[in-house]
């Protein structure tokens, strides 16, 4: 009689389990998070400092031509704001019941006016705001860290600030798209780089004429500047070329934001939203929250990053500037114990430090540590 032999069978070989992806729309939410406890430190500790209260214009006597000016452009941002507003906000939302893509992204914009407008000035002054703004101090300036002396003196104009985010700057964005697809249907085989440089050659032209504008008015100045990189220098309507280049950059990389969303109409930021399971509203506000979140990251490094190295190597303040306390807001110059930034100006680590005065003495804080031998 035949033995039987048992055959022993190797388990089949288990199938790899796939790690959970984290959605995106959850980082970029957390990155959100962030960006909303830091804006909320700095309007908390601008309030609670006593610091909201309008930037002095100074010693000199703002001219009636430029106070005309700052009312008009005031009036001017309020109503083309609102005007934005109610059509990227209000009627989608009486009509759909729903926030809009274009609604989160007027959001995400003014969320990133709300703490990095002024922030090129983080670590030294170079650009400001005239004081014939209606404004309340510098809020943002108050973020952990800032540096330049006197910054909750700055200008911050709401009511320009406003119109100009809500509604030139997304409004730069949806021209910018425009053009991308026209660009697209023009030159079919334009892929995703060809697109992108569109758009980045789109925003430096759009850039250049609409900041020229505003710096011929006085709105701003760029008090600051590396000489030989900038327009018109010794003016106060200066404008340094690196400015078109990195805000450029930013505005682009913005409406590239919004012009590359997939078939959902996502965007970067919003992808995975639809496979949590949230309500209709908790979703969209973890998308707005995800929004604002890579648009207030691009910003920061689009701009603010490299801002700060040409800031510290700027010139001198023209005199053409220096002679017009309103555009330097009380932060340095006439009116103030700092002296401008410059090459020759100390530059001080913080409001309480060693610092040179516009007269050209040295002041020195009480409690300086003693260096020498008695």
């Amino acid at each position: 009689m035949a033995t039987r032999t048992a055959v022993k069978f190797a388990p089949a070989p288990a199938a790899p389990v796939e790690g959970r992806k984290t959605p995106a729309v959850k980082v970029w939410a957390a990155v959100g998070a962030f960006w909303f406890a830091v804006t909320a430190y700095a309007w908390a500790h601008w309030i609670a400092s006593g610091h909201v209260k309008s930037s002095p214009t100074g010693p000199t006597e703002v001219p009636t031509w430029h106070l005309v000016a700052a009312r008009s452009w005031e009036v001017i941002m309020v109503v083309g704001g609102l005007t934005a507003v109610y059509f990227f906000l209000v009627r989608p939302w009486r009509r759909e019941r729903r926030l809009t893509f274009d609604g989160m992204f007027l959001l995400g914009w003014l969320a990133t006016w709300a703490i990095q407008d002024p922030l090129v000035n983080y670590t030294r002054q170079w650009f400001n705001y005239s004081s014939a703004f209606l404004d309340f101090g510098c809020p943002q300036c108050h973020i952990p860290g800032w540096q330049a002396p006197n910054g909750y003196r700055m200008a911050e104009p709401i009511l320009f600030d406003f119109g100009a985010y809500a509604l030139f700057l997304v409004g730069g964005c949806l021209l910018c798209n425009l053009v991308m697809r026209k660009a697209k249907q023009r030159w079919p085989q334009l892929g995703t780089f060809g697109l992108i440089m569109v758009a980045f050659g789109t925003m430096v032209a759009a850039d250049v004429v609409m900041e020229l504008t505003w710096l011929r008015f006085g709105l701003y100045t760029y008090s600051g500047s590396i000489p030989w990189l900038t327009l018109f220098h010794g003016h106060y309507y200066q404008y340094p070329i690196y400015e078109g280049i990195f805000w450029g950059a930013n505005w682009s990389a913005m409406a590239c934001l919004r012009y590359f969303r997939n078939d959902k109409g996502q965007s970067l930021a919003e992808r995975g939203a639809d496979e949590l399971r949230l309500s209709p509203k908790r979703q969209a506000a973890l998308r707005l929250v995800a929004l604002c979140g890579i648009m207030n990251t691009i910003y920061f490094g689009m701009y603010i990053v490299p801002s700060q190295w040409f800031g510290t190597h700027a010139g001198n303040f023209p005199q053409d500037i220096l002679d017009r306390s309103y555009l330097t807001n009380g932060m340095c110059g006439l009116g103030s114990d700092q002296a401008c930034p410059g090459p020759r100006v100390p530059m001080p680590p913080g409001p309480d430090a060693a610092h040179a005065t516009p007269d050209g003495r040295m002041i020195a804080p009480e409690g300086l540590p003693v260096q020498i031998r008695k």
